[in-house]
């Protein structure tokens, strides 16, 4: 049997909370139905996404991510955007966030993932970036909108909030969205 999983960067509360506050009001300039907002216990930054794995192979990648050592640190969240850039292309709005403080904790999750005998993992080729997904595009209902209907994003966040763990999450798809259910948390190092 099989599972949809994903490594993650769980918000502390109080940062998700600010965040959810931001999404709502950013969320009222948008025609209704043109975005698929996330839910706010939904709200993370993913690492890695990993897709189907054995169940009985999750022991196995556990032990392996339990090696992976990193200090914890300090992240920002700088600018809601849309993602692509180009509004009329764009498929998702992000809260995105710096990369040099994450990269080297990225790097080591997929070296660890790479030589993981619990999948055949194969990273993404386009270059990591930090970001939540906040809402996900309807392209149907996008395309109706002219331009001028479409909200200009220059949402400046300053979102700071320390890192001190990364998670094994577990994915499932239903009819009302998805949810997540973390299988193992992973401490970093204290500083």
């Amino acid at each position: 049997m099989n599972g949809r999983f994903f490594i993650a960067i769980n918000l502390p509360l109080e940062t998700q909370k600010r965040l959810e506050e931001k999404k709502q009001e950013i969320a009222r300039l948008f025609p209704l139905n043109a975005v698929k907002w996330t839910k706010e216990e939904n709200l993370h930054i993913t690492l890695a996404f990993l897709g189907s794995v054995s169940i009985k192979n999750i022991e196995i990648l556990i032990k392996d991510l339990e090696n992976v050592k990193e200090k914890t640190f300090f992240l920002s969240l700088n600018e809601i955007c849309y993602f692509p850039y180009n509004k009329r292309k764009a498929k998702m709005i992000w809260a995105k966030g710096e990369k040099s403080k994450i990269k080297s904790l990225h790097k080591k999750i997929e070296k660890a993932l790479l030589y993981s005998s619990a999948l055949n993992y194969n990273p993404e080729k386009r270059n990591f970036t930090t970001h939540i997904t906040l809402g996900r595009i309807r392209s149907w209902q996008w395309r109706r909108l002219s331009l001028f209907q479409i909200p200009i994003l220059e949402e400046n966040i300053n979102l700071k909030f320390p890192v001190e763990s990364f998670s094994l999450m577990e994915s499932k798809l239903s009819k009302k969205g998805p949810s997540y259910k973390k299988i193992k948390e992973f401490k970093l190092l204290n500083q």
